[in-house]
């Protein structure tokens, strides 16, 4: 396999429509939500150290993430979530790499995250 079908565990989630955004792209902070609530509500990812939210339309080689993840010496049960971007967001992008106890701490206070309107992106 490749791409995702390299990982030890790999899901699919539909896409849902979204309004398109004053600045041209789309705001589609409520469809991230979402689908972030299917991957808890199913709770395979509890099974795994680790959870990486990759695009349909992104290059993932999941052997180099692992090599990089090895040389981090990440402690079992740490919260640690991998920036991949220097943009003011920090939470975004076509990779998203954190443990399954950072995951656990967003269910957690996710909806405190998000105030008032729900305009924006979140890739």
């Amino acid at each position: 396999g490749v791409g995702i079908m390299q990982c030890d565990a790999h899901d699919w989630y539909d896409g849902i429509p979204t309004p398109k955004a004053a600045w041209g792209s789309f705001s589609n902070i409520d469809a991230f939500r979402q689908i972030w609530d299917e991957v808890r509500n199913k709770g395979e990812y509890k099974k795994y150290d680790w959870v990486v939210k990759v695009d349909a339309d992104a290059v993932f080689f999941p052997d180099r993430l692992k090599q990089h993840i090895d040389k981090l010496l990440v402690p079992r049960g740490a919260f640690v979530y991998l920036e991949n971007i220097d943009y003011r967001f920090r939470f975004m992008g076509a990779l998203e790499v954190l443990t399954k106890e950072a995951l656990d701490l967003y269910f957690e206070r996710s909806p405190g995250c998000i105030r008032g309107k729900h305009e924006g992106g979140e890739d």
